[in-house]
Parts: structure tokens; C-alpha cells; sequence
């Protein structure tokens, strides 16, 4: 009996031991990177990574309370897109388009298709919520968000730095893309841990830049692949940019 009990107490003791930790946020000398709940990319980002961080993965919304150590996934509909966010009062915006600026050059999501009041939480269609038919053309058009370049209190702007390489020798027009950082105005480059392809920057209220993209990538031009995983990631600057 004696001997049941312990290996009782032995198995239990092993499996303790053995489970896998939860993996909380990984930080460098100037960054905290958390990493999607899925495969695929992070499309947009809003929110506070001390609070709620909400992040897009294209067709589903899911947002943490606890630095990206676990995720819980938005009721949003299956068939709706969302490229980024946006608050207008006390309403946050899903938006699925994503295109130049209406009003100033850049990268935008725009198309305010679905809202949440709850923090985004849960999401309703405001083309069949509003009545009659959802809002006016002019306010919709106008609800968007940059996507590609921000501006700081300070004046300076942050920009996603794009180098395009023809994929033939005769192409002008098709070009592999990478990203392998950023571009400020003052002209500094700015570049993370690893490369990877990125989608967008937000900045919180506290003027921290929020780094929204792909999983690490590797191979270049000639031999591109993933090299750690395939789950996006978000890089948030640790302290405030100037």
C-alpha cells in the first residue's frame, strides 16, 4: 500500500514538473514582444499593452489583460475583415479596408464596418445597427486610421521601411517587399530583434509604438521562409518616443 501511494505522489510530482510554463512577453534592451495566439499575421493593433491590447489576425479579433500571456478571442464575425482599429468617443471601429489617405499621404485603414463598446469584446455591423442604413457616406469616410507612419507629440514620425527588389531582371512592376525596420524623420533607422514582415504601427496614449507584422523571417530574396514559428508578433517600445 505504502508503495502505491508513493508512486501515486511520484507520477503527480512529475506532471507538475513537467507541464510547460505559460510563455509571458519576451524583452530586449528597447522592446517587449508578444506573440499571437495563431499562425499568421497581425494586421492592427489598439489599445494599451498595461491594460487591453486588442490585435487583428485578418478574419478573427482577439485581445489580452495580461501582456499576451493568454488570449481570448472576440465574438466578431466570421466573415468580416479587420485591417486595424480605431476610437471615435467611447466606440471602437473594425476597419476592412486598407488603402492611401483621403486627406494626407500614407498607408490607412479605413471602412468602419463593425463597432464595440465593450472593448472590443463584442462587435455589431453598423450598416444594419445605425438606422437607416448605417452612417452617413461623409462620417464613414472619414473614420480611418494611418497604418504605415505615425507622428509623435514631439513632431517626428515613424515609418515602416520598405525595400522592393525586382523579381526579374525585366520587372518594373512586381517586387519582392521586405521590411526591415523603421524610418524616422530626423533620419534615423530604427531595427527590431529580427526581421520580419510588417503590417502596421500604432502609438497608445503614451506615446509607445506598437509594431504589428509576421513571424521572424529569414532567406532573403532567394530563400525566404519563416525561421521561428509562424504565429505574428507585436513589438511595444519600452519607454516613450520622443
Amino acid at each position: 500500500m505504502n508503495r502505491f501511494y508513493l508512486l501515486i505522489a511520484f507520477i503527480l510530482l512529475f506532471n507538475a514538473c513537467s507541464k510547460d510554463p505559460i510563455k509571458g512577453p519576451v524583452e530586449t534592451e528597447d522592446w517587449i514582444k508578444i506573440t499571437s495566439p495563431v499562425d499568421g499575421n497581425v494586421y492592427g493593433v489598439y489599445g494599451n499593452i498595461d491594460h487591453t491590447l486588442i490585435i487583428s489576425t485578418g478574419y478573427r479579433i482577439y485581445y489580452t489583460q495580461n501582456q499576451g500571456r493568454s488570449w481570448q478571442k472576440a465574438d466578431f464575425p466570421p466573415t468580416a475583415w479587420a485591417f486595424g482599429f480605431t476610437m471615435k468617443g467611447d466606440t471602437l471601429y473594425s476597419l476592412s479596408g486598407r488603402g492611401p489617405g483621403s486627406a494626407s499621404p500614407g498607408v490607412y485603414a479605413s471602412s468602419p464596418d463593425y463597432f464595440s463598446v465593450d472593448h472590443g469584446k463584442t462587435w455589431k455591423d453598423q450598416r444594419t445597427t445605425i438606422p437607416p442604413y448605417g452612417m452617413l457616406r461623409e462620417a464613414y469616410r472619414a473614420i480611418q486610421t494611418p497604418q504605415n507612419r505615425w507622428k509623435t507629440s514631439g513632431g517626428i514620425s515613424y515609418e515602416i521601411e520598405e525595400l522592393k527588389t525586382p523579381m526579374c531582371p525585366a520587372c518594373t512592376t512586381i517586387h519582392y517587399l521586405q521590411t526591415p525596420g523603421l524610418q524616422t524623420s530626423d533620419g534615423r533607422k530604427i531595427r527590431l530583434p529580427q526581421e520580419h514582415q510588417i503590417q502596421s504601427l500604432y502609438l497608445d496614449s503614451s506615446q509607445r509604438l506598437y509594431v504589428a507584422g509576421s513571424a521572424a523571417v529569414c532567406g532573403g530574396t532567394t530563400d525566404f521562409h519563416f525561421c521561428d514559428g509562424q504565429r505574428g508578433v507585436i513589438y511595444i517600445s519600452k519607454k516613450a518616443l520622443p
